[in-house]
């Protein structure tokens, strides 16, 4: 599978689960968490896979557009990551302040999200052959895999 398309179905499974976690009910704290963790860990693998393998390549594009999309791309990951680690220190009773920073962290993704599927993937369209985008892909899947794997190791322990 090309880059593109397990990038996008990644993005879609984070989606998914902040619809999930939208259907809590309220006073929920401990699912809430739960499934905040489970966001988080999707995130940073995501952004974790697109920094070491996705983003280098395009960064290193003739074309300016693609340049100028990663520089942007990385900007927003440090975004999502200071969130990510701003709700990780909240105390979970301050629900009110917890679920503000929730819908901060939601809308600064699927912004992210969208602004890749639409502009930066076909940036690396133009720039990468059909093969390139299949060898990413491969590479992209392989490191997911393994990134998984280190986080349930440190769940174990």
């Amino acid at each position: 599978m090309d880059a593109t398309n397990i990038l996008k179905e990644q993005h879609d499974e984070v989606r998914q689960l902040f619809e999930r976690y939208e259907k809590i009910e309220d006073g929920d704290r401990e699912a809430r968490l739960e499934l905040f963790g489970e966001i988080r860990k999707k995130l940073e693998i995501h952004a974790q896979i697109e920094e070491e393998i996705f983003y280098p390549p395009l960064r290193r594009a003739r074309r300016q557009e693609a340049r100028q999309d990663v520089a942007e791309a990385y900007e927003e990951h440090s975004l999502i990551k200071t969130v990510l680690r701003d709700l990780s220190s909240v105390d979970p009773e301050s629900e009110t302040q917890f679920e503000a920073m929730m819908k901060v962290l939601r809308e600064n993704v699927e912004h992210h999200a969208d602004e890749e599927e639409d502009e930066l993937f076909h940036d690396a369209r133009k720039v990468f052959s059909k093969e390139q985008l299949e060898q990413y892909g491969e590479w992209l899947d392989m490191r997911t895999r393994e990134l998984e794997e280190t986080y349930a190791s440190a769940v174990v322990r």
